[in-house]
């Protein structure tokens, strides 16, 4: 276990994601100069209960480790910066809450789950049909970005883009690789029945089982 700073945020920072944050609480400024001064990360928190700004949060208990890549410090204090997702923590018990949020935590082991390897070569098929249906409704001829071979890349750069409620973001940081892609891909199948001429209505019964 290690003592972890913590940044208690409305959002979640998956692995290989990127977050830029805008830091004007003291405790908070108070944190991230001493990260800065010491080269070290902090973790990134998804609020459970209890508000952002001020007062005392209740964390999820599992998070990401962040490292800065980039900071801005302005005159009055404030702080602009950007910082990228490392790897998921479990929090074992908060160990402080002032000046700021400190936890006891420990790095979460990766499991695969059931057949990622084939879930993923499914999500790669998938994507492709959808890049193609966002192009033309978009009327762009601006591709989305490759998805990376690698099942664990690819559930997490899926996730951090998937436009759904933060508790289903939470989920799938705390699941395992297959299942993560199984709920990705279902996500998808969702999307592409919204988008017009996108061929998935004729095989939605058949397709449908294959998240499950």
């Amino acid at each position: 276990m290690s003592k972890v700073p913590l940044f208690l945020l409305n959002t979640v920072l998956f692995p290989g994601g990127q977050i830029v944050l805008h830091v004007f609480e003291d405790r908070y400024r108070k944190m991230i100069s001493r990260c800065l001064q010491e080269s070290r990360p902090f973790g990134v928190v998804l609020i459970k209960e209890g508000p952002e700004v001020g007062g005392l949060a209740v964390p999820h208990s599992v998070g990401t480790m962040a490292s800065i890549t980039s900071a801005y410090a302005l005159s009055d204090g404030r702080i602009y910066l950007t910082a990228t997702g490392l790897h998921r923590f479990r929090i074992q018990y908060i160990l402080q809450t002032h000046p700021y949020p400190v936890g006891s935590v420990t790095t979460l082991a990766e499991e695969s789950g059931e057949r990622p390897q084939e879930l993923a070569a499914e999500i790669a098929e998938l994507y492709e049909r959808y890049r193609t249906a966002i192009m033309v409704v978009g009327g762009s001829s601006k591709e989305l970005e490759n998805l990376p071979d690698d099942p664990l890349t690819m559930s997490y750069m899926l996730a951090s883009r998937m436009h759904v409620p933060l508790q289903h973001k939470q989920r799938w940081l705390e699941a395992d690789v297959a299942t993560r892609l199984r709920e990705i891909g279902a996500a998808l199948r969702y999307e592409l029945r919204l988008l017009p001429d996108s061929e998935d209505q004729g095989d939605e019964q058949h397709g449908k089982g294959s998240w499950n």
